[in-house]
């Protein structure tokens, strides 16, 4: 399944390149602030199984990232006290520009080209309109809640964000400002699906989150999550030097770690696939302007040449990627058992 969140994020449309420059420039400063004290800060253990500190896996200063030599989850060790990151979340002047700039100047390309094909999926996963309701963790200003509730959903969500949960609230959808802590005048049971678009890579801590939320998932429902692969062939190829290896990317599944988080919440997974589309295209971006002298011939015609053939066989590698579960981007579905 060709996933269009792959093929959105890397638009200019999707991301307006003024615009996330000058988040670039904030989130720069606001790293350089949480890290000033990084030298007194304990190694963690491994948020997905506690066993371990993790091995060195990639650094890009001041980010350290390990992987668990037990589950082999890749996540970011050291991290910044949980205090200081949920303020982060919260109040960031990054992370309220990019909610408040950047997802606003691009909100109705985001809903016709990201999630207005989502909730074709989602639809197709709980074929009946009655049960349709969800719960979209991390829901940001509300793009995708808004347009659940244009195709008939019941839907409601939770973001740490104060200002962009306002928004949404503004904008007459129904959001908490939360992550992992619903209202408690929410009932159990409530939502037939719970969704998580790029979030679970920037939860503290994604077990204790989803755990909190799922007593809101019926009985039977699902949760459906997104995220970066960090077996996935960009992630293997550039390494620290891809452009997601970056704060606030907390942790980075693979298909191993994401089937061993739904173990670990009693969850049945259903589908798990690597539907990126975008693995050949950014490793052609991150190549395009460094001395490739000495490569292959046949690695350079695959990558730059603009013939019908090479671009075919681009087409072509990209799709036996994800058909390999090797592609940078997840998608998992995972059911709650029936009482």
């Amino acid at each position: 399944m060709t996933d269009p969140l792959e093929c959105a994020e890397a638009t200019d449309a999707i991301r307006p390149a003024a615009v996330h420059e000058q988040y670039q420039q904030l989130l720069r400063a606001d790293v350089a602030t949480l890290y000033q004290d990084a030298r007194q800060w304990p190694l963690r253990t491994c948020p997905l199984c506690a066993e371990g500190e993790g091995l060195l896996h990639w650094e890009r200063p001041p980010l350290v990232y390990r992987r668990c030599a037990a589950c082999e989850l890749v996540f970011l060790n050291p991290l910044p006290p949980e205090s200081v990151l949920a303020t982060y979340f919260a109040t960031a002047p990054s992370a309220t520009y990019f909610h408040q700039v950047v997802l606003s100047q691009s909100a109705a390309r985001r809903q016709a080209l990201l999630f207005t094909p989502r909730i074709a999926l989602l639809g197709q996963l709980v074929p009946t309109p009655a049960r349709r309701s969800l719960l979209d963790i991390g829901c940001a200003i509300g793009t995708f809640l808004a347009a659940a509730v244009t195709a008939g959903w019941q839907a409601a969500g939770l973001e740490p964000n104060q200002s962009a949960a306002k928004l949404a609230c503004d904008a007459g959808l129904r959001v908490a400002t939360a992550v992992g802590a619903p209202p408690v005048t929410w009932q159990s049971g409530t939502f037939s699906v719970i969704s998580g678009w790029e979030v679970i890579a920037h939860l503290i801590d994604p077990v204790a989150s989803l755990q909190a939320v799922l007593p809101y998932l019926a009985d039977d429902g699902l949760l459906v999550l997104t995220t970066p692969n960090a077996d996935g062939l960009e992630y293997r190829l550039l390494g620290a030097a891809h452009e997601n290896v970056s704060f606030p990317f907390l942790q980075f599944f693979s298909p191993r770690t994401l089937q061993q988080l739904f173990a670990r919440l009693h969850l049945t997974v259903e589908r798990l696939e690597t539907p990126g589309t975008m693995d050949l295209e950014n490793l052609r971006a991150h190549y395009r302007h460094v001395d490739r002298a000495g490569w292959p011939p046949a690695v350079e015609s695959l990558l730059f040449s603009e013939t019908e053939s090479a671009r075919r066989l681009r087409t072509e590698c990209q799709a036996a990627v994800a058909r390999a579960l090797a592609s940078g981007h997840m998608l998992g579905v995972a059911r709650k058992a029936k009482c």
